[in-house]
């Protein structure tokens, strides 16, 4: 017989799901920048796209495989992880229904899209980043932190770092790419996904740095919050020892009040009677 879990969920958990589902549906109401792709067909069952997002982000290294399931749109991976992800279905459908509107003119109309633009782009795309500071060995490369970009909470790029800049003092932002390592172009590098727009790429640079500051700020915290912590513990072991050690001499005290009031109420009535006798009338 199956057994039914009649066991209620934690209040937290509840709260927890229903701000996850508050927050996909507001992601519902956020408008998708505009989309322009260009397609170059490799073979019979391959090609690859080149998504440009309002003109201001560009995104390369898109695949699409044919087969006898039909036709599949793989976004960009760099070591086994996915460098690019939506928020919403919706929004993988438009960026996928993108790119295959542009294959199929590329095939029926042979009329080449390479370098497609946005017709009408719009200048409120708004920008977001993460960072994950680096691990000590990393940052001891020079790689600062790791860091997750969102194109108006949509769309989400992954593989950017952010290093010292070799050629001169400061920090610079290192978008995903990879060499080469065949055809024509062999040893040539390629970038996965980054802004060739001066003015947005300026404006990704700026969230970037900032979510830097703000991933450093919350690791000074977390430090200090750990010493006050440790200090804390030693404290109240210091404390309970001490403490300890005064009720062990607290109750030898107690122990020898209570003799010595047990031996006084022990001879208190005889004091007492004995008053009594010396008063008596003759």
């Amino acid at each position: 017989m199956r057994q039914i879990n009649n066991r209620i969920p934690e209040k937290d958990s509840i709260t927890k799901k229903i701000s996850k589902r508050r927050k996909n549906m507001s992601k519902q109401n956020i408008a998708m920048p505009p989309l322009a792709a260009s397609v170059s067909i490799r073979d019979e069952s391959t090609a690859y796209a080149t998504l440009n997002i309002n003109n201001q982000y560009t995104i390369s290294d898109i695949k699409i495989r044919n087969n006898e399931h039909g036709l599949f749109v793989d976004m960009p991976k760099q070591r086994g992880y996915d460098l690019v992800e939506f928020g919403t279905k919706a929004a993988e459908r438009e960026v996928k229904n993108t790119i295959l509107n542009a294959l199929k003119s590329e095939i029926d109309e042979k009329d080449s899209t390479f370098g497609a633009k946005v017709a009408k782009p719009t200048k409120g795309m708004e920008v977001s980043a993460f960072a994950r500071l680096a691990p000590k060995a990393a940052q001891e490369k020079g790689i600062h932190a790791n860091i997750t970009l969102h194109l108006n909470e949509l769309i989400t790029l992954s593989g950017i770092s952010i290093q010292d800049n070799a050629a001169k003092d400061g920090l610079r932002i290192n978008y995903p790419g990879y060499v080469r390592a065949q055809g024509e172009k062999a040893g040539e590098f390629k970038q996965i996904h980054t802004s060739y727009d001066p003015e947005f790429r300026s404006k990704v640079t700026e969230a970037c740095l900032e979510s830097l500051g703000k991933a450093r700020d919350a690791r000074e915290t977390a430090v200090q919050k750990e010493a006050d912590l440790k200090a804390g513990f030693a404290a109240a072991g210091k404390s309970a020892r001490e403490e300890g050690e005064s009720k062990y001499t607290l109750r030898d005290t107690l122990k020898e009040n209570g003799e010595k009031a047990a031996e006084q109420k022990a001879a208190t009535p005889e004091k007492a009677v004995a008053k009594e006798v010396e008063h008596l009338p003759a």
